[in-house]
């Protein structure tokens, strides 16, 4: 797991693209854990990744629930469509989060309109509210 947060820091695309094959592992865990990485480097080209995995009722909702958390870590509107097809999910723990992501998305974009910012307007927290490492 340590790899995972070392690859975090590294940021780069060789970085990106090792983590994102574990998303390929058996591991529940691993991909999880890869998918709060994801979250925390806060790069836009994981979006279409965190959509597949929160899109995908297959996967475990553990899972699920983390791809719809880190989608609000990267504070892009973008994610705002899955993520509310996503708020009525039978799963508590993918309906929850996605709830929870929406509202995220919603303060950080007043956030942007009252400062003026042009940046994602990232608090630095995630959706459950842990302060995330920069």
């Amino acid at each position: 797991m340590r790899m995972l947060f070392e690859l975090k820091n590294q940021g780069d695309d060789a970085a990106f693209h090792k983590l994102t094959e574990g998303l390929r592992s058996n591991s529940v865990l691993l991909r999880h854990e890869v998918a709060y990485v994801l979250g925390q480097m806060q790069h836009r080209r994981a979006i279409p990744l965190l959509t597949r995995i929160l899109n995908d009722e297959s996967e475990d909702c553990i899972v699920r629930h983390e791809a719809a958390e880190a989608l609000a870590a990267i504070g892009d509107e973008e994610a705002n469509e899955v993520l509310r097809s996503h708020a009525d999910s039978t799963s508590p723990e993918v309906s929850d989060t996605c709830r929870l992501a929406l509202d995220t998305l919603s303060w950080k974009h007043r956030s942007r309109e009252q400062t003026g910012g042009g940046g994602r307007g990232d608090s630095g927290s995630s959706v459950n509210g842990e302060t995330q490492k920069k």
